[in-house]
């Protein structure tokens, strides 16, 4: 298993030692599905979505872990279900950000940042 340190960036557990400590953060949390991907790009709709479908009943049995670790931590998952990459959005306290990180089925979990406009910063 690989520590809960790697699958943190280093900057996203910084903020969550330092500003982030007393709040609930939004994160997407990537599961571990073992499904592999596509080997062709061109797809067809059919095959696409048995392969979306593959990847939520792979991250199935992971799901309750994660509401119980969010549930102990005061957070909520965001998202009903996973997406078709293994992910899931919860809300959680950084403490529950790094127990899930802890968690065996979790290949990842990446801070959710808001996505600003070029040209609303004036760049």
């Amino acid at each position: 298993m690989a520590p809960a340190s790697s699958k943190i960036s280093k900057e996203f557990a910084s903020r969550l030692a330092g500003p982030l400590a007393g709040h609930k953060v939004r994160a997407v949390v990537v599961l571990k599905t073992d499904v592999a991907a596509p080997k062709e790009r061109g797809e067809k709709r059919r095959e696409r979505h048995a392969h979306i479908e593959a990847v939520r009943k792979a991250a199935e049995p992971m799901l309750a872990e994660l509401d119980a670790i969010i549930e102990q931590h005061q957070g909520k998952r965001l998202g009903e279900n996973v997406n078709a990459l293994g992910c899931v959005t919860v809300e959680t306290t950084a403490n529950g950000i790094r127990a899930i990180a802890s968690s065996e089925g979790v290949k990842a979990v990446i801070e959710d940042q808001p996505i600003a406009l070029l040209a609303q910063r004036g760049l």
